[in-house]
């Protein structure tokens, strides 16, 4: 007796023991499954947020381009280098103060692939710290618009009790130009205007930048990504290395080559730390620290409508020393190689 209930306590830890085997057997096959459901779902997001970058330069550019052109014209308006025949000429300058245009960047994806922090692979834990920057870059863009819409919404109803702006003939287009040429209040409002654009363009230029080096992050990862390739896929953007210059060159004396504020992607692709030296406006304002292999958007400042937009970044050694110089340009770039 005691024997067959031996056997059978046996035979009922075993049976125990295959079942919990089993348990757990299917417990690691549901959980492989859901981490390459997952694992999937990331690389889509990545795929898809890839796609979302290449757009959100695309229309960084285009919007550039159309506050550039208001910049230039604006400053003619301040500068009183308008004339009665410009206004005729170019309908674009009847609007100077209630014009814009805002840069509506697809961010979905990016707040999609943050949220899979913690279960994204090693590799891809550098996009998503690429990510967060541009996310914090599109807070800090939306809040400058809407200080952007308040002063045109204000323009709006300012320039909403005169006639001329409204009517049509003849009389009232000359009473407009009038108006836009000698009125001292309208001069002022020129003025406001072209302040407050130049910050909203410069945070364009900013989110550019960074949307640059997430996109660059993603290429690097996805596909191995070298520096031969990042100044191939930014020149198919149009976009030109900084130019060298000598470290002599303390000081930004030529002329300018640089008209708008903005900011640049900065990229060190060497194990090392770079030191750079930042000049605005002939002097030096910012250092920044490039850690090995990073990407970085570089500073701006406002100088005021006479203040020399150049930038001059030198490249120093531990000592400060420098070891060279570079010149910022228009929809320009620095590789550190």
């Amino acid at each position: 007796m005691e024997n067959k209930t031996s056997k059978y306590f046996k035979y009922a830890i075993g049976e125990i023991i295959l079942v919990v085997i089993g348990i757990l057997i299917a417990l690691q096959i549901n959980n492989w499954n859901e981490n390459k459901k997952i694992e999937n779902e990331i690389t889509q997001t990545i795929s898809d947020l890839e796609n979302d970058l290449t757009y959100n330069h695309k229309e960084a550019q285009r919007i550039l381009k159309f506050y550039y052109q208001m910049d230039s014209l604006t400053k003619l308006g301040i500068y009183k280098k308008l004339k009665k025949e410009d206004y005729y000429e170019n309908n674009f300058l009847n609007y100077l103060t209630a014009n814009w245009d805002q840069l509506r960047p697809k961010a979905s994806n990016i707040i999609k692939l943050i949220d899979y922090e913690k279960d994204a692979k090693k590799e891809y834990k550098e996009v998503i710290e690429e990510a967060k920057l541009l996310r914090d870059q599109k807070v800090d863009l939306d809040s400058n618009w809407e200080l952007v819409t308040k002063v045109i919404s204000d323009e709006v109803e300012y320039m909403s009790q005169y006639q001329f702006t409204s009517a049509k003939d003849s009389i009232n287009k000359e009473a407009k130009i009038n108006f836009f040429l000698h009125n001292p209040e309208y001069e002022k409002r020129l003025y406001k205007s072209w302040s407050v654009n130049q910050v909203y363009y410069d945070n364009i230029a900013r989110y550019m930048a960074v949307n640059l080096a997430t996109l660059l992050k993603i290429k690097q990862v996805n596909k191995d990504f070298d520096t031969s390739q990042m100044k191939q896929l930014l020149a198919h953007y149009n976009m030109k290395p900084f130019i060298k210059a000598e470290c002599s060159e303390s000081q930004i004396t030529s002329p300018q080559y640089r008209k708008y504020r903005a900011s640049h992607l900065l990229v060190n692709t060497t194990k090392d730390s770079i030191f750079l030296n930042l000049y605005f406006d002939k002097k030096a304002s910012s250092r920044l620290i490039l850690e090995p292999y990073q990407m970085a958007r570089s500073y701006s400042y406002f100088v005021g409508i006479d203040g020399n937009q150049n930038i001059l970044i030198e490249q120093v050694d531990n000592s400060g020393n420098c070891i060279k110089k570079f010149r910022a340009i228009k929809n320009g770039y620095l590789i550190i190689e």
